[in-house]
């Protein structure tokens, strides 16, 4: 079969329009958000009687922790409240600060619950003097207090307990969250942070404190003073403590001395930052590394040096991973050419420690900030030491992230991270797959971001794994891998749960865990580095390639796949390398052994699936991949036509018939500490019929009152859609407590009938809105043009037998498409596939 270049769609859109959804696509009645206004009145005075109890108990018992000469300026009141519902922000979070002198600091548990603090002091007190005419209300038909109280469930004082509760191990670097609203001025606070940078001076800890976000971090602090901190400065909310690390189950070197190859490059290959331990100039890689000095590396670490994992390295493997692919799994030539260049951002010289987060983001932004590097692509295959809990909020490390990706039009590739000691080892052939049900289980920070990528493993090696009689892989080559983690939030919680939303995005070889026998007993033990393991580069020189296992090691291996594409298609951008990839994947099968998996649950261990090389790069005769790069201002629609070949009219096949897989991608200013409305904007697509942009006309309904029956794409019902599965992540106002997605995919196929009825032409229509949720004043502060990419692969599903060819060169003449310009000799990729 001839390969082919994929097609850029470039055609100009046939029309623009105010964005409108139609009636509820798919109909669902159930679909009205649930009343949060709660009126069972004489429980709830018994719960308001107590919450107000346990508040001024826990006010006096915070104003006796406090040192009386602490030198803080101001007492600072924040308290939590607990809703019956989500919280609506976009109705709610001006009254209440208007009425009670509160304003939002963050919101959790899928916006059900609200951190807010006292801004307004005399507001607050009718927040007070509103609880107790409500305890003393006779007739609640005819209330004396604020009613916006009905929609609280209870509430308690931020204590300094809450503060401390992220703070688990004296020796980690500790992170302290200051309070930030977007109805709060930083003025507010500003005494509160002078005066704690001045509390540190004096009692000499280093610390970093980042301007734009008001953050301080600290490498190192003793425990009994980050106490009185959190007794004492009220405009830190939260006190966190985390610690970097690489985990490598174990490692089994296969006693190889000398570097039997050496590593070439092509010219205007791309470079990847390879964010990791350093990168060792004393193998092959030397060639290809592009550091001249110690620039790129924090406090003064040489980034041309590997000493983590007790000198096999770490960033050595990922490096060679990143830039040659499998090429040293399976044997290798004397001569390797390299698909991409290194470029050894070195942020940790051991295999764990405390890393301050500013000096790793301040790294990248150095790095994309030199025009001479032009570097898109990085991985980062270092992880906070422990895992997220579920349900938790995205943390400020993978906020910082997205807020980088999105500034800067970049792309990083981020492990899950590995399971290790959270493993019962004695049990493990036995435990799997039920062990990923568990909380440790869960992915680790940063890869919970949502601008980049995050890859988690399958079992496979690039060999085969065979049976013997004494070593066998523990799971198949195609299943998830043994130590591979979930993402972290649990749609059976969400009130309006998204299947678009899934982590890690795909997954790919990471290496197998083998059981083998001992025998002495004829046992069976599991081995993480046996023969179903990785092979990959070693730092070490007189062990130059050893087995490993790990999503570091499946995560440079999905970033050299970006390289390959952006050698092929150079001038695409990153999240079209993301799209591309997205819509290569093929989904994991859910075989009998994970029958107790729901497929939510499945699809947030394997993503989107395992990519698939060949279709990310190239189309075929029978397939054709097309590319829309474009923009798209908020509450604007825009449609495009696209045009089937006539041939399909006449073929025997009536059913499946054509087939589209279909990847949307795009970045986003991200909110922080608002979970629902993290990603805050939908940009979304649909296949329609042959139907313009706007069509309407006007009707009565039975009562004899005047209508309005949109028929054309915008305000469309079912009718207009060509396809059952309509918008491709629908939200309207009754859908308020979704969480949205950044990459959406869908999969459908026409029928012959469908294209004969539309005259061969359906029409590709892009949306776009914010988060119903939020607030104008919030999003007046957003963007109000935003960049996507679009992948279509159309294919021709007729059986094998059938297949003509036609089907490329086809949909490229009628739709007057352009192949995307190369940047190589096509022949140089086949020959990597």
């Amino acid at each position: 079969m001839a390969l082919k270049p994929h097609l850029l769609f470039n055609k100009a859109p046939e029309a623009n329009a105010n964005f409108k959804y139609g009636i509820r696509y798919p109909s669902n009645s159930k679909d009205k958000e649930e009343e949060e206004e709660i009126n069972e009145y004489p429980e709830k005075v018994k719960v308001f009687e107590k919450s107000i109890r346990d508040f001024k108990h826990e006010y006096s018992k915070r104003q006796e922790e406090r040192i009386k000469d602490a030198p803080v300026p101001q007492e600072i009141i924040s308290i939590e409240l607990h809703f019956h519902g989500l919280f609506k922000a976009n109705d709610f979070e001006k009254s209440y600060l208007s009425d009670f002198g509160l304003a939002p600091l963050k919101y959790f548990d899928f916006n059900t619950k609200g951190l807010f603090t006292v801004i307004d002091k005399i507001a607050f007190k009718s927040f007070w003097l509103n609880l107790r005419n409500f305890v003393k209300c006779e007739n609640h038909n005819t209330p004396n207090y604020n009613r916006n109280l009905l929609f609280i469930e209870n509430f308690k004082l931020h204590t300094t307990t809450d503060r401390l509760q992220r703070y688990t191990q004296p020796e980690y670097a500790i992170y302290f969250e200051m309070i930030d609203s977007a109805l709060m001025d930083y003025d507010f606070i500003k005494p509160t942070t002078n005066s704690l940078k001045q509390y540190l001076n004096e009692n000499k800890i280093e610390f970093i404190f980042n301007e734009e976000i008001q953050s301080f971090e600290i490498p190192k602090v003793p425990r009994e003073l980050i106490e009185i901190i959190a007794r004492n400065f009220d405009a830190i909310h939260s006190v966190n403590s985390f610690r970097h690390t690489i985990t490598y189950p174990n490692k089994f070197g296969l006693n190889m001395k000398g570097y039997p190859f050496k590593i070439f490059a092509h010219n205007n290959i791309p470079t990847i930052g390879i964010i990791d331990t350093g990168i060792s100039s004393e193998t092959p890689l030397s060639s290809i590394i592009i550091n001249k000095d110690n620039t790129f590396a924090i406090n003064g670490m040489n980034p041309l040096v590997d000493e983590a994992d007790g000198g096999y390295g770490h960033g050595t493997s990922v490096a060679a991973l990143a830039a040659l692919g499998g090429k040293l799994s399976n044997g290798f030539e004397a001569e390797i050419y390299a698909d991409a260049m290194v470029l050894s951002m070195k942020i940790l010289g051991e295999s764990s420690g405390n890393i301050i987060n500013t000096d790793v983001l301040s790294l990248i932004k150095t790095v994309c900030e030199d025009p001479s590097l032009n570097i898109k692509l990085f991985t980062l295959t270092i992880n906070y030491e422990s895992h997220l809990e579920s349900n938790d909020n995205i943390s400020e490390y993978a906020y910082q992230l997205d807020k980088l990706a999105f500034d800067y039009d970049i792309l990083i590739f981020i492990s899950t991270a590995n399971q290790g000691s959270e493993l019962d080892w004695n049990n493990l052939d036995a435990e799997y797959p039920d062990h990923f049900k568990k909380s440790c289980s869960n992915l680790k920070s940063p890869s919970e971001s949502m601008n980049n990528m995050t890859i988690g493993a399958i079992g496979d090696n690039f060999e085969d794994q065979k049976l013997t009689n004494s070593e066998l892989p523990l799971s198949s080559a195609d299943e998830p891998a043994v130590y591979t983690r979930k993402y972290h939030l649990d749609s059976k919680r969400m009130k309006k749960p998204n299947p678009k939303l899934i982590k890690p995005d795909v997954v790919f070889a990471g290496g197998n865990f083998s059981l083998q026998r001992w025998d002495f007993n004829n046992s069976w033990i599991v081995e993480p580095a046996g023969s179903s393991a990785l092979k990959v580069l070693s730092a070490n020189k007189n062990d130059i390639i050893i087995k490993q296992t790990g999503t570091s090691l499946s995560t440079p291996l999905i970033a050299n796949l970006a390289a390959k594409i952006l050698n092929k298609y150079p001038t695409l951008k990153p999240q079209t390398v993301k799209a591309l990839i997205i819509n290569s994947s093929k989904k994991v099968s859910k075989n009998k052994k994970f029958d107790s998996f729901t497929n939510s649950e499945f699809n947030c261990l394997v993503g989107h699936g395992v990519p698939n090389s060949e279709k990310c790069l190239f189309s075929d005769e029978n397939s054709a991949t097309l590319i829309l790069e474009d923009q798209i201002n908020i509450n604007r629609c825009r449609n495009f036509t696209l045009q089937i070949p006539d041939y399909f009219n006449t073929v025997e096949q009536e059913k499946s018939l054509l087939k589209f897989e279909v990847t949307l991608c795009y970045n986003f200013k991200p909110i922080n500490n608002n979970q629902i409305a993290y990603c805050p904007v939908n940009i979304n697509f649909g296949i329609f019929k042959n139907v313009p942009l706007e069509r309407s006309h006007k009707t009565k309904d039975k009562a004899g009152r005047n209508r309005t029956v949109y028929t054309g794409i915008t305000g469309a019902s079912k009718s207009s859609f060509a396809f059952k599965e309509g918008w491709s992540q629908y939200q309207d106002g009754m859908d308020r407590s979704k969480m949205l997605s950044n990459v959406q995919k869908m999969n459908f196929t026409a029928k012959r009938e469908d294209i004969i009825n539309e005259n061969n032409c359906f029409k590709l229509a892009i949306g776009s809105h914010f988060h119903k949720i939020l607030p104008d004043f919030v999003t007046e502060t957003l963007p109000n043009e935003y960049s996507f990419s679009l992948v279509i692969r159309v294919s021709d599903n007729q059986k094998k037998s059938c297949l003509e060819g036609k089907l490329y060169n086809k949909i490229k003449l009628i739709n007057d498409l352009e192949i995307i310009p190369s940047a190589i000799i096509e022949g140089d990729l086949e020959a990597e596939l």
